[in-house]
């Protein structure tokens, strides 16, 4: 599994819930959410999520933070597309969504996950 998407309606809407004080409509991060966790972000137009080398790194940064899994929650209404997906956190795993949801707005979050359900809020990265 690389990527996986999330079909049960009580885990999509807790995850969209996870994302609420983060984005700003559908493409845009929270600025009090960004200055209270002391955040920079820099942003980057693409045709894709991202590229290889970026998912190396970030493959490499979320090592670091011992997460091998991160949701995709989407952060605009989707119909006929998943609007979350669970994420292995390898540069694989990373391109195989940058291809598959490329052509919408999604936030990453962290967490964790049973078989059946969401357990634990995401941790702050």
């Amino acid at each position: 599994m690389t990527l996986s998407a999330i079909s049960n309606e009580s885990e999509v809407q807790f995850l969209n819930a996870m994302k609420d004080g983060v984005v700003e409509g559908t493409a845009h991060l929270q600025a009090v959410w960004l200055r209270s966790n002391n955040l920079i972000v820099a942003p980057v137009t693409s045709a894709c999520h991202f590229n290889a080398e970026q998912a190396e790194n970030l493959a490499r940064a979320f090592e670091s933070a011992r997460l091998s899994e991160i949701y995709a929650v989407a952060t605009e209404p989707l119909e006929h597309f998943p609007r979350c997906f669970l994420v292995e956190t390898t540069a694989r795993g990373l391109l195989e969504f940058s291809w598959e949801c490329s052509h919408f707005n999604f936030v990453l979050l962290p967490g964790e996950i049973t078989r059946t359900r969401v357990v634990k809020p995401p941790l702050r990265i």
